[in-house]
């Protein structure tokens, strides 16, 4: 599956991302992020999150040999990883970070990125490679949010 990013599909969801984002209504937000994770374990998470990703994928690929129709796969695939992102970032999360970034914005965030889920999986007979794209995509992000300091903006605040 790694031989198979489709480099215009990524570019066409970033775009479309940054226009999403720049249509957001975002509340004020305070000029100092919360404080970052310890670095040691967001290296582990970085590290079990790369794990994570490539035995989704692969799990990905062997339901798509076996005959499971694409959109499905893909869709199962994708809420896994998603879900599991979200939920493992949340020992990163504070109630600090939660209140700077507010339900709405994290809701917003949220909405889009589940909407920008379905798309790919429903485009996932056309290019499977595009769940792969939008999965690295995603976890990278994600990986950035709670790096510096906002992990609230992908799971629940209160997790440390």
């Amino acid at each position: 599956m790694g031989d198979r990013v489709n480099n215009d599909d990524a570019i066409d969801l970033m775009v479309r991302l940054g226009d999403d984002l720049r249509s957001l209504d975002l509340p004020h937000m305070d000029p100092e992020p919360p404080p970052p994770p310890e670095p040691a374990a967001f290296a582990d998470w970085r590290r079990e999150a790369a794990a994570r990703l490539e035995s989704s994928l692969a799990e990905f690929d062997s339901r798509l040999v076996s005959g499971e129709e694409p959109t499905r796969a893909a869709r199962r695939t994708v809420e896994s990883v998603m879900l599991w992102v979200r939920r493992s970032l949340m020992r990163f999360s504070t109630e600090e970070g939660a209140a700077r970034m507010g339900a709405y914005l994290r809701r917003g965030e949220t909405a889009l990125w589940n909407d920008l889920a379905e798309q790919v999986s429903q485009r996932a007979a056309d290019d499977p490679g595009g769940v792969e794209s939008f999965l690295s995509l995603f976890v990278e992000l994600a990986a950035e949010a709670a790096e510096t300091g906002f992990a609230s903006l992908v799971a629940p605040g209160g997790g440390r």
